[in-house]
């Protein structure tokens, strides 16, 4: 997965090469659990 910053505080994340986008604000621990809660629900896109 690639990781890169969108704004301060903000981050976005490839999920899967056809849904890339996934943002959050919350911070980086929670950003990674999110994460895992979407893969674990095979949710591709979450805005």
């Amino acid at each position: 997965m690639e990781i890169k910053e969108i704004t301060n505080k903000s981050f976005g994340i490839n999920l899967t090469p056809n849904n890339p986008v996934a943002f959050s604000k919350e911070p980086i621990p929670k950003f990674f659990r999110f994460l895992e809660i979407a893969k674990e629900e095979q949710i591709n896109t979450i805005i």
